[in-house]
């Protein structure tokens, strides 16, 4: 059997992406041993040191086929489904025309006949894992698109696993989303709040959707420590799509020092981010440093499971990255989510949903900043031990649900 993987972070530099990818390819090992796996990357070498005995699989075949104005210049790039319409009804001549493209700019188009063959070949097309359906990011939407609808044009069943949703409101996104979704054989949600709202509102409903938390869960959750660490877990996220603004760390900095001095402890750098200029060490780093002490933000960590040893060591966790909370709540620790927009109100509400009571969201614009992180700080610092038993129970029944949807996917390959 040849599965293929789409998964979140093609170049393998962020380690919450990592750990999905892992732990979906050793669901799928377990589940169906003996099978191909195949990963879309553009980093063959990090896919084979985080995901040994899987096979990587060129990603940038699918870039020259959904990039606007791919088939027909200038009106494609008025019309998009026009293009994207002519790929999936006439392949070859979209493939052909491409190529021919490509040549005329001097660059190779090799890697799309690739791309192609790796969808028509697979018994079982999956994405792995991700918060990519959404507003924020319309090209991974579009590129998604295309893997899916080929794999239905080539008769291939595919699921979406571990898979966030939302926010999702422009019309042509969700025109996508519904298009693809309507024919997965399986969709499980990493949240049960935003995600499953938004697939009532596109028709898509029935046993076939499932909650079951984030595949990163089952990572943070097997290491997990037996009593409560003493350190200040600290992440900032510094985006686009996160919103955060660098007067935003200048004013949290004096906040969360005076937070620190008043616990007696210090911080511990959670970086999560590391793919793109910078990444989420140089914002930890921003926040936390002194004119004293300087903080590399995390730097040296470059393995899912270090930063998971790392979270472990933490009593609480004060973070703007989705999968520094997931690992600290996996672990039985409560977390505090800094967040100024949609996308993550979105992803903490599904937290707090699956982890009932370990979830505090402030929010970076609030006049009473320092007084709403106070109390969470202070409410999460004296109550983590008592909490500890009820979180860990909701990430073992994550972990049992991930488990459980993984089993369905060797019926839906036949």
């Amino acid at each position: 059997m040849k599965i293929l993987l789409e998964q979140s972070g093609y170049g393998l530099d962020n380690l919450g992406d990592i750990a999905m990818l892992q732990v979906a390819v050793q669901r799928l090992q377990a589940n169906m041993p003996g099978a191909e796996l195949s990963v879309f990357t553009s980093s063959p070498e990090r896919l084979s040191r985080f995901c040994p005995g899987t096979t990587p699989a060129n990603i940038e075949g699918r870039t020259l086929c959904t990039r606007p104005g791919c088939l027909f210049g200038p009106l494609g790039r008025k019309v998009p489904s026009l293009e994207r319409g002519t790929l999936l009804s006439f392949t070859n001549l979209a493939t052909n025309i491409v190529h021919t493209r490509t040549k005329l700019r001097r660059r190779s188009s090799s890697s799309l006949d690739d791309y192609i063959e790796a969808i028509r070949s697979s018994d079982l097309v999956i994405s792995s894992g991700g918060g990519f359906l959404t507003d924020a990011f319309p090209w991974q939407v579009d590129g998604v698109h295309c893997t899916f609808m080929l794999a239905k044009k080539f008769g291939k069943p595919f699921a979406l696993m571990g898979q966030g949703i939302g926010p999702l409101d422009g019309h042509r996104l969700r025109t996508l989303t519904r298009e693809f979704l309507t024919d997965a054989g399986l969709i499980g949600l990493r949240e049960g709040v935003g995600g499953t709202s938004i697939l009532k509102e596109l028709g898509i409903t029935g046993d076939k959707v499932i909650v079951t938390g984030d595949d990163a869960v089952q990572l943070g959750y097997s290491r997990h420590k037996p009593v409560v660490g003493d350190g200040l877990g600290i992440n900032i996220r510094l985006a686009s799509y996160s919103r955060v603004k660098p007067e935003d760390v200048n004013r949290l900095r004096t906040i969360l020092r005076d937070i620190v001095k008043e616990l007696g402890t210090s911080f511990v750098p959670l970086p999560v981010a590391l793919d793109f200029e910078g990444g989420d060490p140089t914002s930890i780093s921003r926040l936390i440093s002194t004119e004293d002490e300087q903080s590399d933000g995390g730097l040296a960590l470059t393995e899912p499971l270090d930063l998971v040893e790392r979270v472990s060591r933490c009593r609480t966790v004060i973070t703007g990255s989705y999968h520094a909370a997931v690992f600290a709540l996996s672990q039985g620790i409560p977390i505090i989510g800094l967040v100024m927009s949609p996308y993550y109100q979105y992803k903490f509400a599904g937290l707090s949903q699956l982890f009932p009571g370990g979830c505090t969201v402030v929010t970076l614009d609030d006049p009473d900043l320092a007084g709403a992180l106070l109390r969470a700080v202070e409410t999460n610092w004296a109550t983590a031990a008592e909490r500890r038993a009820a979180l860990l129970g909701h990430a073992e029944r994550q972990v049992n649900l991930g488990n459980a949807a993984y089993e369905r996917l060797y019926a839906l390959a036949g």
